[in-house]
């Protein structure tokens, strides 16, 4: 027998705009909460989850299951970006078809065993401090290796500590301070990139300048902001 079909207010035109203005900003990264645009296991499965938590509601009731809803939305938020807005299209596809749930079942867990999600530099690094003193303001004292906050606020590690310059950075990877990406824009943001800080000294080690930015993930150079 059929399973029957959720009983929806809004016909599939308006469904489909309502569902694109809900689901867009996960897929992006620019819903509330997503601090990383590094799309880890974790992170992938508790955007699906807050995702499918957001279209629900919009699927009317008797509601889909949300174990089918979350799997119809995660190709997705693991696609390449050229492909993107074709798995976008077919995504809302399969959420306006899918069934009913079936009454009693209940939906699998989704990210049971999964390691947290990755927190923002900023909230990592207060934790760090308060936790066990790991992390801590940079200073000319700090050693290769420590997990410092510069000045400009950049929190990672002290990667790099000579008479001329310090570098942090976020990922604890070398960075090209004195390149310019040229990558691809949409595979650079694909793979995501690192915030940095370099600070150049002068005499006695006196602070000349502190350079703040991003660098590319995948060629390690610095990223111009009208290139962003």
């Amino acid at each position: 027998m059929a399973m029957p079909t959720p009983r929806r207010s809004l016909d599939d035109q308006a469904l489909r705009r309502a569902l694109t203005r809900t689901l867009r900003p996960f897929v992006d990264g620019t819903a509330a909460g997503i601090s990383s645009s590094v799309m880890t296991q974790s992170r992938v499965a508790a955007t699906a989850r807050d995702a499918a938590v957001a279209v629900l509601p919009l699927l009317g009731a008797p509601a889909p299951s949300a174990h089918r809803v979350r799997a119809s939305i995660l190709p997705a938020l693991v696609c390449s970006w050229t492909e993107l807005d074709t798995v976008f299209e077919e995504t809302l596809d399969r959420l306006i078809t899918l069934p009913s749930a079936i009454a009693g079942v209940p939906d699998p867990a989704w990210d049971a065993g999964l390691p947290p999600a990755p927190r923002s530099a900023a909230r990592a690094a207060a934790r760090a401090s308060s936790d066990d003193d790991v992390q801590r303001t940079w200073s000319t004292a700090a050693r290769e290796g420590d997990i410092v906050t510069g000045p400009a606020g950049t929190t990672g590690t002290l990667i790099r500590a000579d008479r001329r310059h310090a570098l942090i950075v976020e990922d604890a990877r070398s960075v090209r301070t004195h390149g310019k990406c040229a990558c691809d824009p949409l595979s650079r943001r694909e793979r995501g990139e690192v915030a940095f800080e370099l600070i150049t000294f002068g005499r006695r080690r006196a602070v000349l300048d502190v350079r703040a930015g991003h660098a590319c993930a995948l060629c390690r150079a610095p990223v111009v902001a009208d290139d962003r």
